[in-house]
């Protein structure tokens, strides 16, 4: 068994040889692969090649951006809380939806806390973290990393 920050060193090797690959083959949303990976059109084992190496690079593109979050330092931690507008607040930051929040939650099958990531949404009543939809977030403990899209 290797410790998690050894696998964390791993995946980080991965990482490295991912932004090769997708450098040589990417130009900016993998929609013009073919411009950058020689096919011959005419074939139809090579359109399918085309088509299963486009699908590749785009989950290894999503693996990456994975990755890159995970290095990324945690930039606060403590309990959410709604303000007057009615949505929630880590220190500072006003969470709005489709932003990334990791929330820590009890999880009944391992009988103990574990973080999860997930994003919060809006279900015209109130604000949820995605994936737990029926649990209040008021005075949850969560957190929020440094850079987020």
């Amino acid at each position: 068994m290797i410790s998690s920050n050894k696998a964390l060193m791993l995946v980080n090797n991965v990482s490295s040889e991912i932004n090769k690959l997708i450098s040589l083959t990417k130009k900016g949303d993998f929609s013009e692969i073919d411009e950058n990976i020689g096919y011959d059109e005419t074939s139809q084992e090579e359109r399918l090649l085309e088509n299963e190496i486009y699908k590749v690079l785009e989950d290894l593109d999503s693996i990456n951006r994975k990755i890159k979050y995970l290095q990324l330092p945690i930039m606060e931690q403590g309990q959410l809380k709604k303000n007057k507008q009615g949505r929630f607040v880590l220190g500072d930051h006003e969470f709005h939806c489709g932003e990334t929040i990791e929330v820590l939650l009890y999880d009944e099958f391992s009988n103990r806390y574990d973080w999860s990531i997930s994003r919060m949404e809006h279900n015209g009543k109130d604000y949820y973290a995605s994936g737990n939809s029926d649990r209040c977030l008021n005075k949850v403990t969560a957190r929020i990393r440094e850079y987020q899209n």
